[in-house]
C-alpha cells in the first residue's frame, strides 16, 4: 500500500495483495503509463478488482463488453450489478455469463428465459425465482434435479397448482411458504 514502493514490486505483488494493489494511491499512475496492465497481468487480479464493492464503472462496462468469460461472471455474479451491465453482457457472444446476465435480468422476457431454460443449474436457480417466469416455464423447471431450482419453484407465485400437486406426488408432502 506504500505510494512510493518500485513499480516492479507493486506489479509482482498484486497477484498475492490485489485489493492493496488496487487501493494504492500510485495504482491511476500505474494505468496512466500502462492502460494495459491489469491485462497484462495474471487473470486474477482483475477478476478479484471486478469484484470489490468500489470498482471503478468504467472496468465494469470495459470487463462487460470486453472481457474473458471468466472476467463477464465475476460482473453478473455481483452483488449490486446494473442492468445495463446485464444486457451489455447479453448482447455480446453466447457463453455462461450472458446466460445468467438473462437470469438476472428484472427485464428479461419470457422468451429470453424460456430460451436459457435447462442451459445451466445456476441459471435455472435464478430463473425458477424470476418475476416474470410463468406457470410453463416453472413446470418446465419442476423437473429440475436440483433442489434449490425446486424449492424456488415451490415458492413462486405463479407455480401452478398441476405443478404443485406433480411435485408433490410420490414424495414427502411439500408445503408452500406463504
Amino acid at each position: 500500500t506504500h505510494p512510493n514502493a518500485p513499480k516492479d514490486v507493486l506489479v509482482k505483488l498484486a497477484h498475492q495483495f490485489p485489493t492493496e494493489f488496487f487501493k494504492n494511491p500510485a495504482f491511476d499512475w500505474l494505468l496512466l503509463e500502462n492502460p494495459d496492465l491489469l491485462f497484462e497481468m495474471k487473470q486474477g487480479v482483475l477478476k478479484h478488482i471486478l469484484s470489490l464493492r468500489d470498482c471503478p464503472k468504467s472496468f465494469l462496462q470495459w470487463a462487460a463488453r470486453n472481457g474473458s468469460d471468466s472476467e463477464k461472471l465475476v460482473v453478473v455474479r455481483r452483488l449490486d450489478v446494473e442492468d445495463e451491465l446485464l444486457e451489455i453482457i447479453v448482447a455480446g457472444k453466447p457463453c455462461k455469463a450472458a446466460t445468467i446476465a438473462i437470469a438476472r435480468n428484472l427485464s428479461s422476457t419470457l422468451e429470453q428465459l424460456e430460451a436459457i431454460c435447462g442451459q445451466d443449474d445456476s441459471a435455472d436457480r435464478l430463473l425458477a425465482a424470476h418475476p416474470n417466469a410463468n406457470s410453463n416455464l416453472l413446470a418446465k423447471l419442476s423437473e429440475s434435479r436440483d433442489d434449490i431450482v425446486r424449492k424456488n419453484v415451490l415458492a413462486h407465485k405463479n407455480t401452478s397448482q398441476l405443478t404443485l400437486q406433480q411435485m408433490s406426488d410420490g414424495h414427502i408432502r411439500i408445503h408452500r411458504l406463504i
